[in-house]
């Protein structure tokens, strides 16, 4: 299976409050997923991001790509593993890698939640990293 996604960055927070660019940034990515076996499935992306400088910076834009491998190790959880780079586009800048595994459970076909952990391998990036989310999937009628 394979997916184009097109995602803009809204400028909801500035510069000046350390949350954000307070400009719009554009990203387009490709994803590209191969079930192995019933259990298995591997995925490979990867994307280029246009980053609107914000003012008196200096910002690149922004090559991305990642390989990833989920394990079904029951019905309702998910083991997920996967190292992803990116590369800011500018003389002088080097490539950020990092790695990611977790675990994702679905008490119920419309919610998942999900936990990781992650290391950086090379570049300046955080020694370790930790996320957790949560995907309500409804209908609207």
């Amino acid at each position: 299976a394979q997916a184009f996604v097109v995602a803009v960055k809204i400028p909801t927070a500035d510069d000046s409050s350390g949350l954000g660019s307070g400009e719009t940034d554009y990203d387009v990515s490709w994803i590209a997923s191969k079930t192995v076996n019933e259990k298995t499935s591997v995925y490979l992306n990867a994307g280029y991001a246009w980053i609107d400088e914000p003012s008196g910076e200096d910002v690149g834009d922004v090559v991305h790509y990642g390989i990833a491998l989920d394990y079904q190790l029951t019905e309702a959880v998910q083991w997920v593993g996967e190292v992803f780079a990116e590369k800011e586009l500018q003389a002088g800048t080097q490539t950020l890698v990092q790695c990611n595994t977790g675990f994702r459970w679905n008490p119920s076909d419309n919610l998942t939640l999900d936990i990781a952990a992650g290391a950086g391998l090379c570049g300046d990036v955080p020694d370790i990293t930790a996320t957790t989310g949560l995907t309500w999937a409804f209908e609207l009628k």
